[in-house]
This record gives C-alpha cells, sequence and structure tokens, in this order.
C-alpha cells in the first residue's frame, strides 16, 4: 500500500478542459489501436465516442466553442499559444480518429454479401462531416500564413 504524500488540485480553464478531451479522446482511440490483436469490440466503442459522440458535446462543439466565435476576442482570454494548441490536438484527434476508421474498416468483413455494412458507412459518413467542420478553423490561420508567403515570394520577383 502506498502513502499519499502529497495533493495538488489544479484549476483548468474552459479551454484547458477541452484540449485535455480532446487529448485523451484521441489517446484513447490509439491506445485501442496499438493492442495486439485489436478488439473489435473496443475499437467499436471508441470510434463511435470519438466520431459521432451521443453523450458529450463531442470535438465539432469544442471547435465551435472556442474557434468559431470571435478567434481574436478568445485569443486574448486564453492565449494565443492555448488556440494553437486546441487547434493541433484536434488535428492530432483527426489523424488518430482516421487511422482507427482505416483500421474498422479493415476488421470489418461482413459474413453476408448483402452489401456494405450500415454501421460502417455511417461511421465514415459522421466522420466526413465532422471533417468538414472542424477543417476550416484548424488549418485556416496555417494555410492563410503559407497563402501569405507564397503571395511575398510572388511580389519579391515582380519587383526584381
Amino acid at each position: 500500500s502506498q502513502e499519499v504524500v502529497a495533493k495538488e488540485h489544479i484549476m483548468l480553464n474552459p479551454l484547458q478542459t477541452a484540449i485535455e478531451d480532446i487529448s485523451s479522446a484521441a489517446d484513447k482511440l490509439l491506445h485501442t489501436l496499438e493492442a495486439t490483436p485489436v478488439s473489435m469490440k473496443v475499437l467499436t466503442g471508441v470510434l463511435q465516442g470519438c466520431i459521432a459522440p451521443q453523450v458529450h458535446a463531442g470535438a465539432v462543439v469544442v471547435c465551435h466553442a472556442f474557434l468559431k466565435t470571435d478567434v481574436k476576442a478568445t485569443k486574448k482570454l486564453y492565449g494565443a499559444n492555448r488556440i494553437t494548441n486546441l487547434q493541433k490536438n484536434l488535428r492530432r484527434f483527426l489523424d488518430v480518429c482516421q487511422k482507427g476508421l482505416e483500421v474498422f474498416v479493415q476488421l470489418n468483413n461482413p459474413t453476408d454479401e448483402s452489401g456494405p455494412d450500415l454501421y460502417q458507412e455511417h461511421l465514415i459518413q459522421a466522420f466526413d462531416e465532422m471533417c468538414a467542420k472542424i477543417h476550416p478553423y484548424i488549418y485556416e490561420e496555417e494555410q492563410s500564413q503559407l497563402f501569405r508567403a507564397h503571395d511575398r515570394k510572388d511580389s519579391a520577383r515582380i519587383d526584381e
């Protein structure tokens, strides 16, 4: 038995909590994918919770809460680094969800020849919808920076 020698309370603001939730969901799915062999039952439940959540808000609601509204005000309130961290964690989350969905499709072999698995199609559609709703907010700043860098190169060529 171990003795508790210290106790610490950490108060997280709503953005920090959202980042922790997104990171934890990605970690849980990644852990599920690293199991040998991958349990289809566990993978199905974790993917459902990540891609098509029914109990908690999910990544789309988190994204919209902090990135869809006035981002300048959100950056001022929570700090630009935390907003960037949220975007980074959302990108990681989508990457892990895509890997999880790919493994699910590989392992999910319908036993009859009646056509595609409806649940599989549901997950794919839910993932596509989630990506469409999140992508503009997590890649927007990076892409605009790339465009600005591209524009600077074009204007430098014009000046020459």
